[in-house]
């Protein structure tokens, strides 16, 4: 996947880039939909292969095999692990026995608020869900310092005199 932004700072074999919100979707409806502005930027650090200077217009690239990880990681692992704490839920709900030790430790008000078939299947999904975001942060501390999902520099375009960001 590549873009293309102007660098706007350098700090050590780092860029800063500010890329246009539209640029990976130029004619998207979302995007218009949601009041977006045509000149919003995001900015990534990248590492300068193409050895930029602020003010270069540079292609940043990441590689597909990257993003696509990224991806499952980010979108299918919290959808996954929600869904697994509802089914987790929906079961422990309908145990009985567990129903009856609960009610008898913690009372009859407590058993049914989390108990119930589908209270238990809300509360367990959302901790389920809670914890993949936990592993999630804990993971891209970790990835962030490993060079292989860096966005990277990849060669300098031109030079851009109007500095964004």
């Amino acid at each position: 996947m590549e873009a293309i932004g102007i660098v706007n700072e350098q700090k050590d074999n780092l860029v800063r880039v500010a890329i246009t919100a539209r640029v990976l979707c130029p004619g998207c409806a979302t995007l218009s939909a949601s009041g977006a502005k045509k000149q919003e930027f995001q900015a990534i650090w990248a590492r300068n292969q193409a050895k930029a200077k602020p003010g270069d217009r540079v292609a940043v690239s990441i590689a597909e095999s990257n993003v696509s990880i990224l991806a499952m990681v980010f979108y299918v692992l919290p959808l996954t692990a929600f869904v697994v704490g509802c089914g987790l839920g929906k079961w422990l709900g309908s145990q009985k026995n567990l129903f009856n030790q609960v009610q008898g430790t913690l009372g009859k008000a407590a058993a049914n608020v989390l108990l119930a078939e589908d209270n238990a299947c809300l509360i367990l999904g959302g901790v389920f869900l809670l914890l993949s975001f936990i592993v999630i942060h804990t993971w891209s501390r970790r990835v962030g310092k490993d060079n292989k999902f860096q966005p990277v520099a990849v060669k300098i375009i031109g030079a851009d005199n109007a500095q964004t960001g």
